[in-house]
């Protein structure tokens, strides 16, 4: 039998299919994906924040990189969650909010710290991924009515603190 090195296109489609799993695992990160639709009122400031999560989480990348400690994945699930509070609290306690464009590179930028030890490709696959489920979940948020949005943001605000809670035990 003869061992054959996995071609390059191998390897990046392992790292992009692992990317996206830890995606997936991730209980924070889909729900911050949840309130970020919450949080855009209209399709233009859907664009805005989403571009400004996207780019907060590829700036994770070099960041880090200066950051002396690292950090257990429990952690960085809980400082996700609170992430997910945070948004939430600011869709439902200040809903009229003009500098959500402002904060949400921020919170981008922990989004992609549990990216940023891996290849380029892993965070490449979920970006895509989560561009993805935007655009899905601003199909079906165009459809709720707006009065809905703040106390569904104040139903994620909970299930972000909920979550919060359980990583910390």
């Amino acid at each position: 039998m003869r061992f054959h090195p996995p071609s390059r296109a191998e390897l990046i489609a392992k790292a992009a299919a692992a990317g996206i799993a830890r995606l997936f695992k991730s209980v924070s990160g889909l729900l911050f994906l949840v309130v970020l639709v919450l949080a855009a009122r209209n399709t233009r400031e859907m664009g805005i924040l989403a571009i400004a999560f996207f780019a907060g989480e590829w700036l994770a990348r070099p960041i880090s990189l200066r950051i002396p400690m690292s950090f257990s994945p429990e952690f960085l699930e809980a400082v996700l969650a609170l992430t997910v509070a945070y948004l939430a609290a600011e869709v439902a306690f200040l809903p009229d909010s003009q500098a959500r464009w402002a904060v949400v590179p921020m919170l981008g930028i922990a989004h992609g710290l549990p990216f940023a030890a891996f290849p380029s490709s892993y965070l490449t696959a979920a970006s895509i991924t989560q561009a993805m489920i935007l655009a899905v979940l601003w199909l079906a948020a165009r459809k709720i009515p707006v009065n809905w949005r703040r106390p569904a943001a104040g139903v994620t605000l909970v299930a972000g603190i909920g979550w919060f809670v359980r990583m910390l035990f």
